[in-house]
């Protein structure tokens, strides 16, 4: 975190009504929290599929 973050007070001080709403929607699915590449990097290590997939069934095959 300390390389990710520059100016701690700042950091601390900012609205935390939408971390707490991103940390509360994330935990309900099991998906990480993280941008593409964190996901990504974390499927390679993991080999779980993590991404977000379209939401619904699948379709039909043509000829079923």
């Amino acid at each position: 975190m300390l390389d990710r973050v520059a100016d701690w007070a700042m950091y601390l001080e900012r609205d935390c009504n939408t971390c707490d709403e991103l940390l509360d929607r994330y935990s309900r699915t099991g998906r990480p929290l993280g941008d593409e590449h964190f996901v990504s990097r974390l499927e390679s290590l993991t080999g779980a599929v993590l991404a977000r997939k379209r939401p619904g069934r699948k379709p039909k095959a043509a000829g079923k």
